[in-house]
């Protein structure tokens, strides 16, 4: 009668041993998931910011080129940036990735 109880207890040490054991698994897989996710997110953060850099240099030469050329004066720019501000930008994308 021990010799089945104890065997009862291991049967159920064994049984719950292996259902912790297939959700730490679980958990683990979805760790890996979301760390690689969070990898590509930093990438394409860390894309974003190198593009925003390039594109704020780009527009600074241009501001310079339209004021030494007299084709804009300070006023003209900054009526632009505020029309812009405003508006949005044009061609913006939205969270799903599409042009709004």
């Amino acid at each position: 009668m021990i010799l089945l109880a104890s065997l009862a207890a291991v049967a159920a040490f064994v049984a719950l041993w292996a259902r912790f054991e297939r959700e730490r698994q679980a958990a683990a897989a979805t760790i890996a998931a979301l760390e690689e996710r969070l990898r590509e997110l930093t990438l394409r953060v860390d894309v974003v910011e190198h593009d925003a850099v390039a594109v704020s240099a780009h527009a600074e030469v241009a501001e310079s080129v339209l004021l030494e050329k007299g084709y804009a004066d300070a006023d003209d720019l900054e009526a632009a940036r505020r029309r812009l501000e405003d508006e949005g930008v044009s061609g913006a994308r939205g969270r799903d990735g599409e042009m709004h």
